[in-house]
């Protein structure tokens, strides 16, 4: 019997899992009040072979839970429980303890010799030590003695009600496009706050930032290496969020996610997709919204092909009924049913740096030109507003080479007043989110659409291709009132953009009712 006291013993429960495969006579009871199909799905999927020796309980309001544990053989403290809690319950009710090595309580257990303490990530030592436990139950039970009842007395004198246990048997893979890092920082975001177990993963070649896996086996021919990664995807997670709409089972299905998503819903995998932005703002709906759109003046074959690119996804998006993540508030203009997954700063450490303003001299301002075809940020209408001021005397240009790893970014901000962003999309990405982390005033544009449908003032300075010179030189002239911008971006980051948001909205997906 397992006692879900915390919500962080994922990964146990799956080791759990494929320890029982080697134990025939033994069955698993999982302790937990609600969502039991949830952990019932999961963990029977995580086995893969439809064992039937798992099984869910819920707590009946007003039961003793000693007395209620008490036919049990063994109680199974696997890492990430309340190993103090859950010893003392089974202390109480007269069973051996089999406990992870990590877990509160182990060294008492190896002390007493009143249960088998086993290695962490070891399915067959669990598996050894559940048969000793089962068939010497009678010797383990004899050296629970007076004093460890009596140190544990308390647990009687308290209300012990175990988990849902729904989130300790979770596994999220989330990618794997993984722009701009936010799949990593997403994942991270789940584990520290929604205390879920989670990581990034990605394809080889998709994704220019490393993620937390990647699925590649090196050194094998490509077919049986795309085998493989498909196989990690289809076993190694509960839940699966697929970013920019790519494919996840190694090309062998399709290049994108549209005719994988019936694939991964018949091996059980809880599915829902995110978005980053150009894989599905529409070329024509973004024109009819803005007038200086980028889209106006990009080539007819690039509009052509984000067209193609962008109608596939929203066909995919329109057909899909589970849940659908945006990066940015403005693609909820794209996609209607979709809930804001607010972007995460990257390595937020490295964004801590003296604070702007505190220098004599001009304002130093940093522009980083676009490098895609068409340049989306409008640098064609910055560059020489910038160059003239800087001429006059007026501002300082922070320089900064064409292609800047994401590593050197902390740097150059670092020497920098104001961040000129994007004034031709409507919206604010990763470097804006940066930017206000790090304490920099930033000037783009957000579009009245976009403002509307954000849940707080977003403190970014418009300005659009015809008033950017006259944005630029009043803030030149108003010198004094830039520092409030900056604690106005600090404010609205911290409070949007430093990952509890996120983690919340994902964990909510999780917390969902399965789809079978």
């Amino acid at each position: 019997m397992c006692l879900l006291s915390s919500d962080e013993a994922s990964k146990s429960l799956f080791v759990a899992a494929a320890a029982l495969k080697r134990v025939e006579d033994v069955h698993l009871v999982l302790l937990a009040p609600e969502r039991l199909e949830v952990i019932t799905s999961t963990l029977r999927r995580a086995m893969r072979n439809g064992l039937d020796r798992i099984h869910v309980l819920g707590l009946p309001p007003g039961t003793d839970l000693i007395d209620f544990v008490a036919d049990a053989d063994v109680g199974l403290i696997p890492e990430g429980v309340n190993g103090h809690q859950a010893l003392a319950v089974f202390t109480q009710a007269g069973l051996p303890a089999v406990i992870a090595d990590s877990s509160v309580g182990a060294d008492a257990i190896k002390e007493s010799k009143a249960g088998v303490v086993y290695p962490i990530g070891k399915p067959s030592e669990l598996a050894k030590a559940l048969r000793a436990t089962t068939r010497r139950k009678s010797d383990f039970v004899d050296r629970i003695d007076d004093d460890a009842r009596s140190m544990t007395a308390w647990v009687r004198d308290e209300e012990v009600v175990p988990s849902s246990g729904l989130l300790a048997c979770a596994r999220v893979g989330i990618g794997p496009a993984n722009y701009a890092s936010q799949a990593n920082e997403w994942a991270r975001a789940l584990r520290e706050y929604g205390r879920v177990d989670a990581e990034s993963f990605s394809l080889p070649g998709n994704s220019r930032r490393l993620p937390d896996r990647v699925l590649a086996t090196s050194g094998r021919p490509r077919f049986r290496s795309s085998v493989d990664e498909m196989e990690i995807v289809l076993t190694r997670y509960s839940h699966l969020l697929v970013d920019a709409f790519m494919d996840v089972l190694a090309g062998i299905v399709a290049d994108d996610i549209g005719p994988e998503i019936e694939i991964l819903r018949r091996n059980g995998t809880q599915l829902g997709l995110i978005a980053h932005g150009s894989e599905v703002r529409l070329p024509q709906r973004h024109m009819d919204r803005i007038a200086h759109s980028y889209f106006r003046d990009a080539p007819a074959d690039f509009v052509d092909a984000r067209t193609i690119q962008c109608s596939r996804n929203a066909a995919t998006a329109a057909a899909f009924d589970g849940p659908i993540f945006v990066s940015t508030p403005d693609m909820v203009l794209d996609l209607p049913t979709a809930t804001w997954l607010p972007l995460v700063i990257p390595e937020p450490q490295t964004w801590e740096m003296a604070p702007a303003f505190m220098h004599s001299g001009p304002l130093r301002v940093l522009h980083r030109p676009s490098r895609s075809d068409p340049p989306i940020k409008g640098s064609a209408f910055i560059m020489p507003v910038l160059e003239k001021l800087h001429a006059e005397g007026l501002i300082e240009m922070v320089q900064a080479p064409d292609l800047v790893a994401p590593e050197a970014m902390p740097y150059l901000m670092s020497n920098t007043d104001i961040l000129i962003d994007q004034i031709l999309s409507g919206s604010y990405g990763v470097a804006c989110v940066e930017a206000m982390w790090a304490g920099r005033v930033v000037v783009g544009w957000m579009a009245p659409d976009v403002r509307d449908l954000c849940p707080g003032e977003v403190p970014v300075i418009d300005a659009t291709p015809q008033d950017f010179e006259t944005v630029m030189r009043g803030l030149i002239r108003d010198r004094d009132a830039l520092p409030a911008m900056v604690e106005a971006g600090r404010s609205y980051v911290h409070e949007f953009h430093d990952g509890r948001v996120s983690a919340e909205v994902l964990r909510a997906f999780v917390e969902s009712p399965v789809r079978i």
